[in-house]
């Protein structure tokens, strides 16, 4: 049975079945942004989807409000390398 199927083990937030997958996310990073608008850092994040025959597939999502600087530009790079290695050795 399919709710008997473990989490990823690298998962760090697990949803609940839908039909036949599940979606999780496995990992996040956080670069800070100066931005003066009032919104967030700046987030870069492994979402996947486990199925039922558990098999999983990665992603890798950044959520970025407005422009960066050359120097959040250069964090974000090393966030995003460390996303694709984690989302490649699952």
């Amino acid at each position: 049975m399919i709710r008997d199927l473990r989490a990823p083990i690298d998962a760090t937030w697990i949803g609940e079945w839908d039909g036949h997958a599940r979606g999780f996310n496995a990992g996040d990073w956080a670069v800070t942004h100066a931005v003066h608008d009032g919104h967030g850092d700046i987030h870069v994040t492994v979402h996947g989807v486990q199925y039922d025959d558990g098999r999983t597939v990665r992603k890798i999502v950044v959520d970025c409000p407005g422009e960066i600087t050359p120097a959040e530009a250069r964090k974000l790079s090393v966030a995003l390398t460390a996303a694709a290695e984690a989302a490649e050795t699952a």
